[in-house]
């Protein structure tokens, strides 16, 4: 008697593979969609995050948008296909997500708030937009059904501060300048005095980028990461990191914080764009170096100081433009 042929594991069925795959990381995932359509669908549904939440298996992730004249795109990053191999401009570190069937806004403001990305203002059709988009990172699907601002915003500024998310700048209506989204009644309420100290937006410019980690909310400004000490409502310098500070790249470069592994990560693109010849291309190719550096942070002195070391720091990934 023969022995049957082996199961592949495209062929188990599906609550074994859900079961599968919410054991392992997500780095595989990309790899692991390919195999079959049905993986792919599965990769995809919402069933697979319900079932990883409920393990406690969760993994941060980072995800990249990228604004340009000719597009806008949404990528994640792939940590196990970074190398050097950035240097030459290679975009393998990055995976695309397909854009949704509505138009999306151009240069609109983002904010991070668990398992979602909320799209905030922008342009469409180089007019602003009130408009409010939710990306959920488990499925990579868009949903339009958030409610819109009450006022029309581009290149406006946003940050979740106490539960809510305050948005600022963006237009010329200065009675609703700042406007703040409470996630529990889904509502906006607008703050018609900008000056209002609980915003932490302190600098005349309002162009503080926030991130939060540890009830401590920090900033990238002056060329200088901040930190936020609310009992003398006050910024003061993250110490320990003079390497940064006097980083050239980093001086006149778009900066964004994020929380990643428990760590602070900065994230900035190179001021200008450089051309150089790629493999099985005809011409030049204009691209965009992102660097990363990974910083790891300490209270001293009984919280009146906050020190910062850089546990890394490079190339993350080149877009081509």
């Amino acid at each position: 008697m023969k022995n049957p042929p082996p199961t592949s594991f495209s062929s188990l069925p599906d609550d074994i593979l859900l079961n599968c795959l919410s054991r392992i990381s997500r780095s595989h995932y990309r790899s692991l969609s390919l195999l079959s359509k049905n993986i792919h669908s599965l990769i995809f549904s919402p069933h697979l995050y319900t079932l990883r939440s409920q393990r406690g298996n969760i993994e941060p992730c980072l995800y990249l948008y990228q604004s340009s004249p000719a597009y806008d795109s949404w990528y994640t990053l792939d940590q196990t296909q970074i190398n050097m191999r950035a240097w030459l401009g290679d975009e393998s570190s990055l995976s695309p997500i397909p854009p949704s069937s509505s138009t999306p806004p151009k240069s609109p403001t983002t904010v991070a708030l668990g398992f979602e990305i909320y799209q905030l203002g922008g342009t469409i059709n180089k007019r602003p937009s009130s408009a409010v988009r939710v990306f959920d990172c488990r499925t990579h699907t868009w949903r339009d059904n958030a409610p819109d601002m009450t006022v029309a915003r581009k290149f406006a500024k946003a940050a979740f501060i106490d539960g809510k998310i305050f948005v600022t700048g963006g237009t010329e209506d200065t009675m609703n300048w700042v406007e703040i989204f409470d996630l529990k009644t889904q509502t906006w309420t607008p703050l018609p005095s900008p000056n209002n100290a609980k915003l932490i937006f302190m600098d005349e410019s309002y162009t503080l980028e926030v991130a939060i980690q540890e009830d401590v909310k920090f900033s990238f400004d002056l060329h200088k990461l901040m930190w936020y000490y609310s009992e003398k409502i006050i910024w003061k310098r993250v110490m320990g990191l003079e390497e940064l500070y006097i980083n050239p790249l980093i001086r006149y470069s778009t900066v964004r914080l994020g929380n990643y592994c428990g760590t602070l990560i900065i994230l900035w693109d190179k001021p200008r764009s450089h051309e150089f010849p790629m493999p099985m291309r005809s011409r030049c190719v204009s691209c965009k170096r992102i660097w990363y550096a990974v910083i790891r942070l300490e209270k001293r002195l009984s919280g009146f100081e906050i020190l910062g070391k850089i546990e890394r720091s490079k190339v993350l990934c080149c877009v081509t433009l």
